[in-house]
């Protein structure tokens, strides 16, 4: 009997460590399937505001991004690197190492999963990392070929996501989409954009279904659900 209850304690702790390795496993984003998931996200809600995963590296494995606490640094051969001051980043986020590890981007959510999605992308050249801006002409180009029912709306509110590093980190695909919680007509509508590295010049535009016929299996699950309008 003894050693009976003894097995069945054993399989029943091995399980539950499979159980929670599976559960702190990292997992692809919501909106590139190459990103790295942060937060626990809408299938752990007991879990709310926490990082599953803190440590996200780069392809090459000589530089990590860290969030400690929820601020970012850079490691190069754990080392930090210099560049950054105070770069915060909520738990619902992703990250997308450009395949070159030269260069990354970490797209969050500013209030939960409907909030506003924005895309932070971060270069490294010389031994230092630096920030850029790469999605406002992305807002701007989306503002205009998208109808809004109110001049300001979508310019506040606009979804812009990082989906793929293209050429190293020459270029970055991302998309944009109006939220479908909008009060825009043609909510819920998504469009890509190819932008240059590092001037953010927008190098094309792609309607959504060119989007999903050549960057199809790059989309993460939220924009591979999507359906055209």
């Amino acid at each position: 009997m003894a050693v009976a209850l003894a097995s069945l304690l054993a399989l029943a702790s091995a399980a539950q460590g499979i159980f929670l390795e599976k559960k702190q496993a990292p997992t692809s984003g919501e909106w590139s399937a190459e990103a790295v998931y942060l937060g626990y996200g809408l299938g752990a809600l007991d879990r709310p505001g926490e990082l599953r995963v803190s440590r996200v590296a780069s392809p090459d494995g000589r530089r990590v991004a860290v969030l400690d606490h929820l601020k970012l640094t850079v490691l190069h051969e754990n080392r930090v690197m210099p560049g950054l001051k105070d770069v915060f980043f909520p738990p619902l986020g992703e990250v997308l190492w450009s395949g070159d590890s030269q260069a990354f981007a970490i797209t969050s959510s500013d209030g939960g999963y409907v909030g506003t999605w924005r895309p932070r992308v971060f270069l490294i050249r010389r031994g230092t990392v630096r920030e850029l801006e790469l999605h406002k002409q992305v807002i701007a180009e989306f503002s205009l070929k998208s109808f809004c029912e109110k001049p300001g709306d979508l310019r506040d509110s606009a979804n812009i996501v990082a989906v793929r590093w293209i050429a190293g980190s020459a270029k970055l695909l991302m998309a944009a989409e109006v939220p479908s919680h909008s009060s825009c007509r043609d909510m819920g509508s998504v469009t890509g954009f190819i932008v240059e590295v590092p001037s953010g010049k927008i190098l094309e535009r792609l309607t959504w279904p060119e989007l999903r016929t050549q960057w199809g299996r790059y989309l993460g699950e939220r924009l591979a659900g999507h359906r055209e309008r």
